[in-house]
């Protein structure tokens, strides 16, 4: 195994974590405002029920 190539599949883990850590927080953001529309409609059929 030579090193060069090591060191090149750890940049691409790094990248490759780095877009995922982003993509996991635009998905727990986007979790976050559709639960609170959720929340919301479920409050507002209580009080009409």
């Amino acid at each position: 195994m030579k090193k060069g190539k090591l060191s090149k599949r750890k940049e691409n883990f790094n990248t490759v974590q780095k877009y995922l850590t982003k993509q996991h927080v635009d998905v727990t953001l986007a979790l976050g405002s559709l639960m609170q529309t959720m929340i919301q409609q479920c409050h507002q059929r209580s009080k009409k029920g």
